[in-house]
C-alpha cells in the first residue's frame, strides 16, 4: 500500500545483561580475538566506506553522483536487511541509467547533521516514471529502519509522504544525528534515477518553475492544435486534421512523460498511469506519420507508401500492445519503432525534395532540430547515454522543438493551400478567358438570331397582356352588371332584398377569385397570406349561402354543421379559407346527384405549449366516389379524371385548394370509395382571438344600396359588451334619426327594464352572448315588463330564436351586422317606410370644365363595354391631368363604385350638352 509507514522504534539501545564468571586466562585472551576480528573486518569496511553528506551544506539542491553506493539485484529476492551488509560498489552517472531493466536496484546514502538545529531535507529521485519506489531510513548504527517510504506511480497520490509526480522522501536530522538511507528501484518503465537533496522549499520552487514553463509550452501547442483544427475543418483538409489530433496526442504524452497525467488526473496510480507514455507517444508517432505522408505528396510514390503503410499498422498494433499486453517488452519495441521513425522521416523528406515534393524540403528543415531531440530522448531512455533530460532546460527545448515544427508545418500547408487556390483561380481565369473568347465569337454569330427572339417575344409579351385584358373585360363586365342589380334588388325595400344579398356575396367572392386568376397570370403568383380575426359563424354562413344553390343544380341537399367548440372569432385568412371550402363544395356538386352535401366544422384547442388551435373543415358528399389508383393525381394542375370528362372546368380547383392549405401550414387529407362517396378533409393552424381585435364589425354597402329610414322620435335600447360594437350601433342607429339609450352589459339592461320609472322603448338590441346576464335574460325580462315589446338579437355564433323561458326572439342579424339587413329588419318590426334611394346625377356647375370630343367618346366606349374598373383609371388620370376636373372626377368615381351606370351616362350626357353648345357658340 501506497506511503506505508513502519512504525518501528528508532534509536533504541540495546542492553544486555550477562552473568558468568572469567577466568584469567580468558581475559588475557579477550583483547587478541577483537583485534583479530576487527583485522578480518576491516577490508570490507574500507571498501564500502563513503562518507556521509552534511545535509546542512544543502541550501538549495544537491545532485548526488559520486555520494551514493549501489547494488544491483539481478534475481530481485532480496530484501533491505538482507543487502544492507553489501557488497557496495560507487555508483557513477552512467549507473543510474539503466534503460529497460528487470533487475532491482539498490542505493545507499549516508547523511548527517552537524548542526545544532533540526534540519529537513527531501531527497528525490527525480524521474516520474518509476514504478516501485521504496525508501527505508536506518537510524546510524541500528538494522533495523524505524521509517519506510512507499513512492512510485504505482501508489496513490494521496498517500504519499510527498505529494508529487516524481518520488521523494523526507529526511529530518535532529542536532548531531546521523542516518543511513536505503532506496529500492524496481520499474517495467525504464530505469532512470536522478538522486538530489533538496530543501523543501527549493525542491517546491523548482517543481513549480517545472511545471509553469511546461503548461506554456503545452498551452503553445494546444493552440496551434485547435488552429490546425479548426482549418481542418473550414477547409475540409485530412493534413489539417490529422496535423490537429497529432498535436493533441503529443500534448497528453507529454503530460503523461512527465508525470502532469499521475499529479493531476490519475492521482490514484497504477497500471494506466505507467503505460500511457508508450501508448500515447506511439500513436503519436503513428498519426504524425500518416499527416506527413499526405502534406509532402509521399503517397504518390509507390516505395514510401508501403513504408510509411508498414510503419503506421505496426504503429496501431504496437498502441494496442502497449495498452494490454507486456508492457517492459512492448515498451523496448516501440521505443525501436520510434527510432525507426526518426530515420524514415529525413531519408523519405529527403527523397521527396529529390524528387520536387515543395512540402519535403519545409518538413525536412523544421524537424531538424526536432530530430535531434528526439534520437537524444530514444537514447537516454535506452540508457545509451547518461544524465539528466527532465524537469530543466531539456524540456523546453524538447517542446520548443515540437511546436517550431509544428508551426512551419501549418504555416507551410497554408501557404500549400494558397498557391492551390491562385493555381485554380488562374486557371479560372484563363478558362474564363477562353469562354469569354468562345462567347464572343457565338454572340457575334448569334445577334441577328436573338433578335428576332426578343422582337418575338415582345410580340408574344404584347399578344398576352392583350389576350389578359380582353379577358379582364369578358369576366369583369358582367359581374359588374350582376353586381349592379344585386345592390337595386337590396335597395328596393322588397320581400327579396336578403336575397339580392345572397347574390351581391357571390359576385363579390366571384370577382375576388377573377382578380386573382387575372393577377396570378400577368405574373403577381404567390399572394401572401393576410391574416387578421374573423367571424368564423358569419363566413360559415355566407359559404352555406353560396353553396345551397350550386348544390341544388343536380337536387343535392346541402347541410351545414357547425360544432359547438369553434369560436367566435378566430385569426385566419378568411378570403383563402372561403376560396378552399368553395373550390370543395364545387367539386362535390359536380359528381353527386339527388345526395347530400355536408360541410362540417370543428375546433380543437391548443395543447400545453402551442399557441395555436386546429380548425377543421370537411366536405363529405355521397357521389361517384374517386377510383384509388386516381387519388394521387387529383391534386395535379390541369388533371382531369375520365369521370369528369362531361363537366365544367379545367383542372385547377383541388391544386389551387392544396397550395393554399399549405400556405397556411395546414394539411389536407382524402377518403373516398367509389359509389360511396368522397371525404375531404382540411386542418389549419388557428389562434383564438377577442371579438374587440376585429377591425370591421359590419358588411360594407354602398350608400346607395342602404334603405333610407326615418327614426325620428322612436326610441331604441342597446345592450353590447364589446366596446366597438356598441359605439358604431349607437352611430349607425342615431344617423337614421332614432333615439339610442346603451347598456355596457346584460345586466345593466335587465336593470333599465326592471327600473320602476322606466318607459317602454320601441325596440331593444342586445348580443346573445355576453358575460354573466347574457341575451336571453333580457329578452326574458322584456317580455315580462312588455310582452308585445320587439326584441333582436345580436350575436358572432348562430342560435335559434328562441330566448331563455321559451320566449322567442323577434328577428336575429349575426356578426358581422349587415347594414342593409340591420334596415330591413328595423323597418320590418318599427312599421317604418323604406323610402327609395338612388344617386341622380348633380348637375354640373356652368363653370366647371368642359370634357373634349376624345374624352366624351373614350368615357362612352368604355360604358357600353362595362369596363367599370378602367373608368375609375380614366377619372383618376382626368383628375391629374388637369386639377379642375377634381369635382367631375370624384363624382363619376364614386357612381362607378356604386355600380350606377345610368346616372353615369346622365352625367356625361350633360357634360357633352354643354361641350356641343360651347362648340356652337364658337363655329
Amino acid at each position: 500500500m501506497p506511503d506505508r509507514r513502519l512504525g518501528l522504534p528508532g534509536r533504541l539501545p540495546f542492553s544486555f545483561s550477562f552473568s558468568f564468571s572469567f577466568s584469567l586466562p580468558l581475559l588475557w585472551s579477550l583483547p587478541l580475538l577483537l583485534l583479530a576480528l576487527s583485522c578480518l573486518l576491516l577490508p570490507a569496511r574500507a571498501q564500502a566506506a563513503q562518507p556521509a553528506v552534511d545535509l546542512g551544506a544543502v541550501t538549495g539542491r544537491l545532485h548526488l553522483n559520486h555520494e551514493l553506493l549501489g547494488i544491483e539485484d539481478t534475481t530481485g529476492n532480496q530484501d533491505a536487511s538482507q543487502i544492507l551488509d553489501g557488497p557496495w560498489q560507487p555508483v557513477t552517472p552512467a549507473w543510474l541509467n539503466q534503460g529497460f531493466s528487470a533487475s532491482v536496484f539498490w542505493l545507499k546514502l549516508d547523511v548527517q547533521n552537524p548542526t545544532e538545529s533540526f534540519l529537513e531535507r527531501w531527497l528525490s529521485l527525480g524521474v516520474p516514471r518509476l514504478e516501485d519506489v521504496r525508501f527505508y531510513l536506518y537510524p546510524d548504527g541500528q538494522r533495523q529502519p524505524y521509517k519506510v517510504v512507499l513512492a512510485g506511480n504505482r501508489e496513490p497520490l494521496a498517500l504519499r509522504e510527498v505529494p508529487s509526480s516524481v518520488s521523494v522522501a523526507s529526511l529530518r536530522l535532529t542536532p548531531g544525528e546521523r542516518m543511513t538511507v536505503l532506496v529500492r528501484v524496481q520499474s517495467r518503465s525504464a530505469i532512470s534515477m536522478e538522486p538530489t537533496l533538496w530543501t523543501p522549499a527549493a525542491f517546491v520552487g523548482a517543481a513549480q518553475r517545472g511545471t509553469l514553463i511546461l503548461a506554456l509550452l503545452i498551452g503553445a501547442l494546444l493552440m496551434v492544435a485547435i488552429y490546425t483544427g479548426v482549418l481542418g475543418v473550414a477547409q475540409r483538409d485530412l493534413v489539417f486534421l490529422l496535423l490537429a489530433a497529432a498535436i493533441i496526442t503529443e500534448i497528453l504524452y507529454s503530460i503523461s512523460f512527465h508525470g502532469l497525467l499521475y499529479r493531476y488526473v490519475l492521482t490514484g496510480g497504477g497500471d494506466a498511469v505507467l503505460r500511457a507514455p508508450s501508448v500515447l507517444g506511439t500513436l503519436a508517432a503513428t498519426v504524425f506519420g500518416c499527416s506527413v505522408m499526405l502534406f509532402a505528396d509521399l503517397h504518390r510514390v509507390r516505395l514510401w507508401r508501403w513504408v510509411y503503410g508498414a510503419l503506421i499498422a505496426m504503429g496501431l498494433a504496437g498502441t494496442v500492445w502497449a495498452a494490454v499486453g507486456n508492457y517492459r517488452v512492448s515498451a523496448q519495441v516501440l521505443v525501436g519503432l520510434i527510432f525507426l521513425w526518426g530515420l524514415v522521416w529525413p531519408i523519405s523528406m529527403a527523397d521527396g525534395w529529390r524528387r520536387g515534393h515543395a512540402n519535403a524540403r519545409i518538413f525536412l528543415l523544421s524537424f531538424a532540430v526536432y530530430c535531434a531531440c528526439l534520437f537524444l530522448r530514444l537514447a537516454f531512455i535506452h540508457g545509451l547515454l547518461p544524465g539528466r533530460w527532465e524537469g530543466g532546460p531539456e524540456v523546453a527545448w524538447d517542446l520548443l522543438s515540437v511546436s517550431l515544427m509544428l508551426a512551419v508545418l501549418v504555416h507551410g500547408r497554408t501557404r500549400q493551400h494558397r498557391q492551390e487556390k491562385l493555381a485554380v483561380q488562374r486557371e479560372l481565369t484563363e478558362a474564363r478567358e477562353r469562354e469569354h473568347q468562345r462567347l464572343d465569337q457565338a454572340v457575334t454569330e448569334r445577334t441577328k438570331a436573338l433578335q428576332a427572339a426578343l422582337i418575338q417575344a415582345d410580340e408574344a409579351g404584347r399578344v398576352r397582356q392583350d389576350f389578359l385584358a380582353r379577358i379582364s373585360h369578358d369576366l369583369r363586365t358582367p359581374l359588374t352588371s350582376i353586381i349592379g342589380f344585386a345592390d337595386l334588388i337590396q335597395a328596393g325595400g322588397r320581400d327579396d332584398a336578403p336575397r339580392g344579398a345572397i347574390i351581391r356575396r357571390s359576385a363579390d367572392h366571384m370577382l375576388g377569385m377573377v382578380n386573382d386568376l387575372i393577377d396570378y397570370a400577368a405574373g403577381a403568383g404567390g399572394q401572401a397570406l393576410r391574416l387578421s380575426p374573423e367571424y368564423v359563424h358569419a363566413l360559415l354562413d355566407a359559404v352555406a349561402k353560396e353553396s345551397a344553390p350550386i348544390a341544388a343544380r343536380q337536387n343535392n341537399q346541402f347541410v351545414l354543421r357547425v360544432s359547438e367548440s369553434v369560436p367566435a372569432v378566430l385569426e385566419m385568412d378568411g378570403k383563402r379559407v372561403r376560396q378552399v371550402l368553395s373550390n370543395l363544395i364545387d367539386n362535390a356538386a359536380k359528381f353527386t346527384r339527388g345526395g347530400v352535401l355536408t360541410l362540417t366544422a370543428d375546433y380543437t384547442a391548443p395543447a400545453a405549449g402551442e399557441a395555436s388551435g386546429r380548425l377543421a373543415l370537411s366536405v363529405r358528399d355521397t357521389g361517384c366516389g374517386i377510383a384509388p389508383q386516381d387519388q394521387q393525381r387529383i391534386f395535379e394542375p390541369f388533371q382531369r379524371l375520365a369521370s369528369a370528362d362531361n363537366q365544367p372546368g379545367v383542372g385547377l380547383g383541388l391544386p389551387i385548394v392544396q397550395q393554399w392549405v399549405l400556405r397556411m401550414q395546414g394539411h389536407i387529407r382524402v377518403e373516398s370509395h367509389v359509389g360511396l362517396g368522397t371525404f375531404v378533409s382540411v386542418t389549419i393552424p388557428v389562434r383564438k382571438m377577442d371579438e374587440s381585435r376585429i377591425s370591421h364589425h359590419y358588411i360594407a354597402a354602398a350608400p346607395h344600396v342602404l334603405p333610407a329610414l326615418d327614426g325620428s322620435g322612436m326610441h331604441l335600447w342597446l345592450a353590447e359588451d364589446t366596446p366597438e360594437i356598441r359605439e358604431f350601433l349607437v352611430e349607425e342607429l342615431a344617423s337614421m334619426g332614432f333615439q339610442v339609450h346603451s347598456e355596457a352589459d346584460g345586466q345593466g339592461m335587465v336593470a333599465r327594464i326592471q327600473a320602476d320609472d322606466a318607459r317602454r322603448p320601441d325596440l331593444i338590441l342586445t348580443d346573445h352572448r355576453m358575460e354573466g346576464v347574457d341575451g336571453s335574460a333580457v329578452l326574458a325580462a322584456a317580455r315580462a315588463r312588455w310582452p308585445d315589446l320587439p326584441v333582436v338579437a345580436v350575436s358572432a355564433t348562430p342560435h335559434n330564436t328562441v330566448g331563455l323561458g321559451g320566449e322567442d326572439y323577434d328577428a336575429s342579424l349575426l356578426k358581422p351586422i349587415s347594414l342593409v339587413e340591420l334596415r330591413h329588419v328595423l323597418a320590418k318590426l318599427l312599421h317604418l317606410a323604406i323610402k327609395p334611394s338612388g344617386n341622380e346625377a348633380e348637375p354640373v356647375s356652368v363653370q366647371a370644365p368642359q370634357l373634349s370630343g376624345a374624352d366624351l367618346a373614350q368615357v362612352q366606349l368604355l360604358l357600353d363595354s362595362g369596363a367599370i374598373s378602367d373608368l375609375i383609371d380614366w377619372a383618376r388620370a382626368l383628375q391629374t391631368r388637369d386639377p379642375a376636373f377634381t369635382d367631375f372626377s370624384e363624382q363619376l368615381r364614386r357612381m362607378a363604385k356604386q355600380g350606377d351606370i345610368a346616372a353615369i351616362r346622365k352625367l356625361c350626357e350633360t357634360m357633352g350638352a354643354s361641350a356641343r353648345s360651347d362648340s356652337d357658340a364658337n363655329p
